[in-house]
């Protein structure tokens, strides 16, 4: 389990809520199988690549870009806390 410790000005001075951030978080954390592709009788799975392991992993995940271009991940916006 992980804790994001935020502060309602530091998210709003970017037009962020909590919500936002915990949509943005789960698109990206994929956990489901991708499915199967079948080639000239193989088969291969697809597993979608996304999944968070490390809360730094999460810590690391892009949120949104400044006016200028420049990503800003989540470790800006939030203190990422593992429990």
């Amino acid at each position: 389990m992980v804790f994001l410790v935020y502060s309602q000005e530091r998210l709003g001075a970017y037009g962020l809520s909590p919500t936002n951030i915990r949509d943005l978080l789960s698109a990206r954390n994929i956990m489901m199988s991708g499915g199967q592709l079948d080639i000239s009788g193989s088969s291969l799975h697809i597993d979608p690549s996304g999944a968070f392991k490390t809360p730094q992993d999460i810590a690391n995940t892009v949120i949104t870009m400044t006016n200028a271009g420049t990503p800003v991940y989540l470790r800006d916006l939030v203190d990422v806390i593992p429990s």
